[in-house]
């Protein structure tokens, strides 16, 4: 068994692997634990930051619940604004490319559990008009 608090750990960056961009900052709540099946973290998106580049994946299932803050879920050409206690899910391998973005001026906090397959692939969006917008 391991008892942790969610605060005492140090926040690790995320960066862009292309760009070098802070994504968001984390830590692993199942490393720690031992737990590899599933990757369970804790995540802060400051301010107009983005959790991740537009993505879709082939074999990971991914969830993220709202502790703290409204950020905004992009999944397709759907968005949606999320509050304290909200969740969303991204199945694996169902098409929309989605990433979480903060539009906000207040700090949002996340649980994001996703599933840890050996088989996953990641597709990037393409680079065009609405993901360059997105990332500037």
């Amino acid at each position: 068994m391991l008892v942790g608090k969610l605060r005492d750990a140090p926040l690790e960056p995320v960066r862009s692997r292309s760009t070098a961009e802070i994504f968001t900052l984390y830590k692993s709540l199942s490393e720690p634990a031992g737990i590899g099946s599933v990757s369970v973290m804790f995540e802060t998106l400051a301010p107009g930051h983005r959790a991740s580049s537009p993505h879709v994946h082939s074999a990971r299932d991914e969830f993220y619940i709202v502790l703290k803050g409204s950020p905004t879920v992009h999944s397709g050409s759907e968005t949606t604004i999320l509050a304290p206690g909200d969740y969303v899910a991204f199945p694996a391998g169902r098409g929309d490319f989605h990433y979480l973005h903060n539009p906000t001026d207040a700090e949002v906090e996340l649980i994001t559990i996703a599933s840890c397959p050996d088989n996953d692939v990641v597709e990037y969006a393409p680079v065009g008009p609405e993901t360059q917008a997105i990332a500037e």
